[in-house]
């Protein structure tokens, strides 16, 4: 599965949240928001929902790589957040969560590291993954066999 990063300023795009395999707390996936367009795996897409109020801690790691239209001898600044989702069914960026990555034309897929971050969720606050970069088709992640796409680390401690 390749999800493909581009230029959307403001939003940026959503991204996958995966599944839930381990941590800590109350938590769960909703499947019907943070839609990625264009998705053929709808159970990769969703917000993180934190069910019982705590404090948060993530930890995490993307598969990323260089797009196809990244011209030769270029490198493309990808940024990836997390986001709550707001009222008025908006995201507002979590700024401390937000994790600069440079991909330059010729690499292969790497794995990077995600900006660990520590907030406080009310009860049933829900969180998406975003990602942004300078053009289209500059980035893109992507998993392959036996190697997550993204890995996020949950402790919710109530």
């Amino acid at each position: 599965m390749r999800y493909t990063i581009n230029a959307t300023p403001g939003t940026g795009l959503p991204m996958p949240i995966g599944e839930l395999v381990r941590g800590t707390g109350d938590v769960t996936v909703d499947r019907s928001v943070n839609l990625v367009s264009g998705s053929a795996d709808s159970q990769a897409e969703g917000v993180i929902v934190f069910n019982t109020p705590g404090t948060v801690s993530i930890t995490g790691s993307v598969r990323v790589s260089p797009g196809e239209n990244l011209a030769a001898g270029k490198s493309a600044p990808v940024l990836f957040w997390f986001g709550a989702l707001q009222d008025d069914g908006t995201f507002k960026k979590i700024d401390n969560s937000v994790t600069y990555i440079s991909v330059h034309h010729g690499d292969g897929l790497k794995t990077e590291p995600l900006r660990s971050f520590t907030f406080r969720a009310t009860a049933g606050e829900k969180i998406g993954f975003f990602a942004l970069s300078d053009g289209a088709d500059h980035a893109f992640i992507q998993a392959e066999q036996g190697l997550d796409m993204l890995k996020i680390d949950i402790t919710l401690t109530e």
